[in-house]
């Protein structure tokens, strides 16, 4: 199993994904698994909907990313 496929393989017994990241821990109990969910995005620390919500109060782009990655420098790259 590769990345992001285990997201739409767990589900619960009514057939819902229960996991909104691949960022969670496995908790192995004797007659049990407890999935531990960190996030809702992609794992890279950025929560899209905290963005969404920051973008809303007029924050632009380098600002939120500044926010979720403080001293981080935005560059363009010449290829």
């Amino acid at each position: 199993m590769r990345g992001n496929e285990i997201r739409s393989i767990i589900r619960n017994a009514n057939g819902k994904s229960i996991l909104w990241s691949t960022m969670f821990d496995v908790h192995l109990n004797s007659n049990s698994v407890t999935l531990s969910g960190k996030g809702f995005g992609h794992g890279v620390g950025l929560c899209q909907w905290g963005a969404i919500s920051l973008s809303r109060k007029g924050w632009d782009y380098s600002e939120i990313l500044d926010h979720y990655y403080p001293g981080i420098s935005i560059e363009t790259i010449y290829d």
